[in-house]
């Protein structure tokens, strides 16, 4: 648990301990569906609302981010499938209509901000301060 939230840290095979500095990637955001399919809806549900606090801060999720801080490292978001896929799974498990609110939650901040015309587009800038569309 970092700053109230689960997260996990990547390990040095042999020795087990940390390496690297404190970066998830949102493609690390589908765990938290395979730990609900694997039983385990305690560590799961932690997992997701780590990311969840992540959508609380930014208008959509960003590519990677310091877990600590939750500070965007790499700002840029591109349309990843990973964190509903996570939603969707938690809901089949649980049948909590909170993880299916969350879902649409991140669907509607999708079509809000990253809408064009004939489709969607990446956005380069996810963090308020740098995006007119956010607000």
């Amino acid at each position: 648990m970092t700053s109230g939230r689960l997260w996990f840290r990547q390990l040095d095979y042999r020795s087990g301990k940390p390496t690297g500095p404190t970066v998830q990637s949102e493609l690390a955001s589908f765990y938290a569906g395979l730990l609900a399919k694997g039983g385990n809806q305690q560590q799961a549900a932690a997992y997701y609302r780590s990311w969840t606090d992540a959508l609380d801060r930014y208008p959509v999720l960003p590519e990677t981010l310091d877990f600590v801080t939750l500070e965007a490292q790499d700002r840029s978001n591109q349309l990843r499938p990973e964190y509903p896929n996570s939603s969707f799974d938690l809901w089949r498990v649980t049948g909590e209509e909170y993880y299916r609110q969350t879902a649409y939650r991140w669907f509607t901040a999708m079509r809000d901000h990253q809408r064009v015309p004939g489709g969607y587009t990446i956005a380069d800038d996810i963090t308020p301060a740098a995006c007119a569309w956010a607000t």
